[in-house]
């Protein structure tokens, strides 16, 4: 089981989400907490600049978040519309 961790600002643009969307953010980080290379999530890695993060993508909305193996921890650094995931 992994600890999560959500950025301050990611925490913000969580709460400023339709109701219905922050119940499917919610689902994803559960399934985040229990194994965050799940084939039923629909994530991919970041390359470039953003190297060692990974993307979830759950509708209009990006998750961004980075896992360290070693203390069992997901940190989700992002939470955007697909838009402005990448700026």
């Amino acid at each position: 089981m992994y600890d999560v961790r959500i950025h301050r600002e990611a925490l913000k643009s969580y709460h400023r989400l339709e109701k219905e969307l922050q119940i499917k953010v919610d689902e994803a980080v559960e399934k985040l907490k229990v194994n965050p290379w799940r084939r039923d999530l629909d994530a991919k890695k970041l390359h470039g600049e953003y190297k060692g993060y990974y993307r979830l993508r759950i509708g209009e909305v990006r998750l961004i978040y980075m896992v360290d193996r070693e203390n069992s921890l997901v940190f989700i650094d992002a939470l955007v519309h697909r838009g402005g995931a990448y700026k």
